[in-house]
């Protein structure tokens, strides 16, 4: 049986369009491929509530145990706030989709950033 549900970009953008509807009380958590911190700061500023990710966790925790898993936390958290403080912004809930861009040209269709793929070969 094939995947029933949306993909994750796609719900990503229905959540975004029933914002600009009026419809707040709708909220929706990131997964699947999220691996660092600047994931779950892009997610954030494209409009997710939040995010999670698992098999980083579980890889670190299969390699070190649980201090590995607390290191992996740290050093997500450190690498979010490197990149809002880099974005000159003092919090995550102040990163916008004026602050991301992308290289696949539907992706910034659909969400309207700024699309930065230039071939150099």
């Amino acid at each position: 049986m094939k995947d029933l549900g949306y993909p994750t970009i796609v719900a990503l953008k229905k959540v975004r369009d029933a914002r600009r509807l009026g419809i707040t009380d709708i909220s929706l958590l990131l997964a699947g491929r999220l691996y660092n911190g600047s994931h779950v700061v892009k997610a954030m500023a494209l409009g997710a509530s939040g995010a999670y990710m698992a098999r980083p966790f579980l890889i670190a925790a299969m390699v070190k145990g649980e201090g590995g898993v607390l290191n992996y936390i740290e050093a997500v958290k450190e690498e979010m706030q490197m990149l809002v403080s880099a974005l000159g912004k003092y919090d995550i809930k102040e990163v916008s989709t004026e602050d991301v861009a992308a290289i696949d040209k539907d992706i910034a269709e659909m969400f309207g950033i700024q699309y930065v793929y230039s071939p150099s070969f």
